[in-house]
């Protein structure tokens, strides 16, 4: 089983439209999906994150203003990769959440 990781943003609590388009596109056979939110509480978007086939939710604890911040993020981002396994590198969403803005 590969265990893919995405970084999920959201805008005004809400998910943002690319990341469910990322975890469409990683819906592959016998995969895991684990999600890490960083800025709302997991269960603001928990219902729709299940719905779209995440099976792991995870919260990363940031320091303020951490989720604006690309070193702390990325550095929370790889610690996380290491401790849940992840086979397949996380998907950041950021750059493609632009594209379609």
């Amino acid at each position: 089983m590969k265990h893919i990781g995405i970084l999920i943003e959201t805008e005004n609590g809400r998910l943002k439209g690319a990341n469910l388009e990322m975890i469409t596109l990683a819906r592959i056979p016998d995969a895991r999906l684990t999600a890490f939110v960083c800025d709302v509480p997991v269960a603001a978007v928990k219902a729709d994150l299940e719905a779209f086939g995440v099976s792991r939710i995870v919260a990363l604890t940031l320091a303020e203003g951490g989720a604006q911040n690309p070193v702390i993020l990325a550095k929370a981002l790889a610690q996380a990769v290491g401790e849940f396994n992840l086979e397949v590198p996380v998907s950041y969403t950021h750059l493609r959440a632009h594209e379609t803005s």
